[in-house]
């Protein structure tokens, strides 16, 4: 007779919360197996256990840091020149930091503005120890640079190569530079 009490007000409460269907069977089955004997205990799988990761290279990681790079530089062009020290650090070597904020400051001061965003099409990544280089041959062709008189120049692809170096387990990037050779 407790059962079928404590089966009603479970079941009251679950219809209240909304989940009788499935709570109202486990409950079920559980209270039926009270008192008897004779049933034996039923046998649980095995917990499961999660997939091993892939692991994940040194390739994959410069990889990874170089789309943030990319990423962050389309940010950074909304930023205040007194800003951008802050915005890229842990992204950019202390030298090549000072060089990207000193071209950035330049090139706002000249009235310049960047719209757009770069696609990248990785051709290579090289890692040496704590170096890295990436080979890449950006489509520019969303990207527009316009002047201070509003001219504006469009570019088009790019074929350009980064250099990371590793610190403290993060990748930074220590240059960029646009080369000759055609994507």
């Amino acid at each position: 007779m407790s059962q079928i009490i404590l089966f009603a007000l479970f079941g009251a409460l679950m219809k209240f919360w909304g989940l009788l269907g499935l709570a109202g069977t486990m409950f079920t089955a559980a209270v039926a197996g009270c008192g008897a004997p004779e049933q034996q205990p039923v046998k649980l799988p095995p917990a499961a256990t999660p997939a091993a990761s892939p692991t994940v290279t040194p390739e994959d990681q410069v990889k990874a840091a170089y789309l943030a790079l990319l990423r962050r530089a389309v940010d950074a062009r909304a930023l205040p020149d007194d800003q951008l020290q802050s915005f890229w650090h842990g992204y950019l070597t202390a030298d090549y930091l000072k060089q990207e904020v000193r071209s950035t400051v330049l090139r706002n001061a000249r009235g310049e503005k960047i719209s757009g965003s770069y696609i990248p099409r990785i051709k290579k990544i090289t890692v040496t120890g704590a170096s890295a280089i990436v080979r890449d041959c950006q489509d520019a062709r969303q990207v527009t640079i316009t002047n201070a008189q509003g001219k504006t120049l469009k570019l088009g692809d790019r074929d350009v190569q980064v250099t990371f170096v590793r610190s403290n387990g993060v990748w930074l990037a220590s240059s960029f530079k646009r080369l000759d050779a055609k994507c």
